[in-house]
């Protein structure tokens, strides 16, 4: 059992806010670098025991289940995270909100899952998400216990329920899978993972956050917390359509196979923004929370991390361009070489994916939630016409009108809506991008000989260990010659040096005060374009 914290100081909270973000921060880049390894390994595995066409028929139903998953929660953990006080009446009515909306959602999914195979005309699908609507009454009973740890920020017990429930999933995944390979029903081990996922999460949640809901009270100041979370429901629930709609439409046009090509594509472009993006906002959202009082401050901090989390994505989309056609056999095994070209289009937009998803940092940390509703109503509906465009010419085709719709429309656009208002202009976040972009082109530029020498024939570990390489090399030569680079790298050196000799306080040039005062921190969960 946990110790006892009190989650409703808000001096308990502020005290050492720089040293609980840096360790936070190796926290979730530990989670990560074990997350990723655990989903590569089942990845690889589950994508050589199951054909394209158990993963396609996943996907369609993901599309429909994932929808609804949203309102489980309706954005009432992020509002407890957001919010500067809160009580404990107010995050037990939260939780029994959570609770019953996904008991409520569960239910109503499952009775309109006949629908869902009227729609593809599958009957399999019926039972597919019957089973999986079982996943929201578990996410319901652990998104504010989730909450209260994030608002704590103890990304200690928060890493150990991700890492430990995330085996726990693909474990029973890759066992069935393992049972079912050589029948035409391997993609119930597939409709497994998220079930079994979120219910160790469920019970790993209440097992290491003390905290326990009490009885739901009226009048305790819940409904402004609710409006908040309407708002980013509302938000989730356009950009989620965005994100989606390209999987229903070609699972609807071009099939399971094609679907199937499509998502796992996608799942290995989006690597690298679940490796490092997606959780550093973990970190970030209450970090900058706590620093809107102080707009220079709060500027420096943003900056800082999103300059570094570029640093890293950018130059890897560069690799994953020039070495896709060794890369995806390598991860997924031989006869999924038609997921190649659907990769390298998707990463022209992986270019400007950790700067952009970023953005979401800033509309939540300053309480914009509005602003980012009606943002999501433009971006979701320029990518849904994207999809559109695209759409004749199969995957590759939805791939391709996404990025280029994304480069040339969708996020010079969302810059200006973010940079209208708050210490973060759109000048800082151009500027973020143009000074990564020099490493990509380095990385892509080293290797076009190699790429002259090797062929498709090439063994793909050969293939992957000699661009990869190649752009170890040309990335390391690149950080050392561009001092503004140099900085960032002996500054991320210096923070981690620091957090290892337990010098975070120092490292700010006294003793820790209490104040607000984030260092760099080191991450698709929603996107933002």
């Amino acid at each position: 059992m946990a110790t006892p914290h009190d989650y409703f100081s808000n001096d308990s909270l502020r005290k050492g806010l720089k040293k609980k973000t840096v360790r936070g921060g190796a926290f979730v880049a530990v989670s990560q670098a074990l997350s990723a390894v655990i989903s590569l390994v089942a990845l690889s595995i589950l994508s050589r025991l199951l054909e394209s066409a158990d993963f396609g028929v996943i996907l369609k139903a993901a599309v429909f289940t994932g929808f609804a998953a949203m309102f489980v929660d309706a954005g009432m953990s992020m509002a407890t995270v957001q919010r500067e006080e809160i009580n404990r009446r107010q995050v037990s009515n939260l939780f029994w909100f959570s609770t019953a909306m996904g008991l409520a959602i569960a239910l109503l999914v499952s009775l309109l899952s006949p629908l869902v195979s009227l729609f593809y005309q599958d009957p399999r699908l019926t039972p597919v998400v019957v089973i999986l609507s079982c996943a929201y009454l578990f996410s319901g009973m652990t998104s504010q216990h989730q909450a209260m740890m994030k608002r704590a920020m103890q990304y200690d017990r928060l890493t150990m329920t991700a890492v430990v429930s995330l085996i726990i999933g693909q474990g029973v995944g890759v066992a069935m899978a393992w049972w079912l390979h050589e029948s035409e029903h391997g993609y119930w081990a597939l409709a497994a993972i998220p079930v079994a996922t979120a219910a160790a999460k469920m019970a790993l949640s209440w097992l290491v956050c003390p905290w326990r809901p009490d009885a739901p009270k009226r009048g305790v100041g819940t409904r402004e917390m609710i409006v908040f979370g309407a708002d980013l429901t509302g938000f989730s629930t356009v950009n989620y359509l965005s994100r989606n709609l390209d999987n229903m439409l070609i699972g609807w046009w071009w099939g399971d196979a094609a679907l199937g090509f499509y998502g796992q594509a996608y799942k290995l472009f989006a690597l690298p923004m679940r490796l490092i993006n997606a959780p550093v906002a973990n970190v970030m959202v209450p970090a900058l929370s706590r620093l809107t009082s102080d707009p220079q401050r709060y500027r420096t901090a943003y900056l800082k991390v999103t300059g570094a989390t570029t640093l890293l994505i950018i130059p890897a989309a560069a690799y994953g361009l020039v070495a896709a056609p060794w890369l995806i056999p390598a991860a997924l095994g031989p006869g999924w070489e038609p997921a190649v070209p659907i990769f390298r289009a998707l990463l022209l937009m992986g270019m400007l994916q950790p700067v952009a998803n970023s953005t979401g940092w800033l509309f939540v940390s300053q309480g914009r939630s509005r602003e980012q509703l009606q943002w999501g109503l433009v971006g979701s509906s320029l990518c849904l016409l994207s999809f559109l465009v695209g759409l004749p010419w199969g995957a590759v085709g939805v791939a391709l009108a996404y990025s280029l719709g994304g480069l040339l429309v969708r996020t010079p656009l969302l810059f200006w809506w973010v940079g209208r208002r708050g210490p973060v202009s759109a000048r800082d976040l151009i500027g973020t991008l143009l000074r990564a972009a020099p490493h990509a082109a380095v990385v892509a530029l080293a290797n076009l000989p190699l790429l002259m020498w090797l062929d498709e024939e090439t063994a793909p570990l050969v293939g992957v260990a000699a661009t990869l390489g190649v752009t170890a090399v040309a990335y390391a030569a690149s950080l050392a010659a561009i001092p503004s680079s140099r900085r960032l790298v002996l500054e991320l050196k210096r923070v981690g040096g620091e957090l290892r000799g337990g010098g975070v306080a120092q490292a700010a040039g006294g003793g820790d005060t209490g104040q607000p005062d984030p260092g760099p921190a080191p991450l698709k969960p929603q996107e933002t374009t």
